[in-house]
């Protein structure tokens, strides 16, 4: 899998942005984790009206499980991307579990990602142009997060949902969805 140096720096940014966050809001309600599926990565939430209402914002990496080698405009691709969204969230508990909540959510998503369009063929090998690629579109999650009781204030999680590309191949659509640890704050 081929990831850019440019992706390295992007990620090392986010996080130092996300440490100084939660270093100056320690009385705030915030929760900062990491994500294991499509998209993976970290992801950073500040809960508001007593834990209602979320905003979410993760970084990780695109297409590494489930869109691995997929067809796309006029091509396919063939690496790892980068990946930045930011959703809205409802929470809700769930009654007779403590600890348990459903939420759902909608927001955006951005992605930068190399795919390959054949060329031709030199010396039976085939030859592919790389071209570098943008996109953007509406996203929406829904999922399950437990509390954990205890000294430690962790949660675990897990989703699913969907994203569809506006730009540039107009609804280009994929699944999503991941399990995941948060630090809750």
């Amino acid at each position: 899998m081929k990831i850019k140096f440019s992706t390295y720096k992007t990620i090392y940014f986010f996080l130092m942005f996300l440490a100084t966050n939660i270093a100056y809001s320690q009385e705030k309600k915030w929760a900062a984790g990491i994500r294991i599926g499509e998209p993976a990565g970290l992801t950073i939430r500040k809960y508001l009206n007593n834990d209602e209402n979320v905003l979410e914002l993760n970084i990780g990496t695109y297409g590494a499980i489930w869109n691995g080698q997929k067809k796309y405009f006029g091509g396919e691709f063939r690496t790892v991307g980068l990946t930045f969204s930011g959703l809205y969230l409802w929470h809700n508990d769930v009654s007779k579990i403590n600890g348990l909540k459903t939420y759902y959510g909608f927001g955006a998503q951005v992605n930068s990602r190399d795919y390959f369009v054949f060329k031709e063929t030199k010396l039976g090998k085939d030859v592919f142009d790389e071209f570098s690629s943008t996109s953007f579109g509406p996203c929406a999650i829904a999922g399950l997060e437990y509390f954990l009781n205890g000294d430690m204030p962790l949660s675990i999680f897990m989703e699913l949902g969907g994203y569809a590309e506006f730009y540039p191949a107009f609804f280009f659509a994929r699944p999503q969805g991941g399990v995941g640890l948060r630090y809750n704050l």
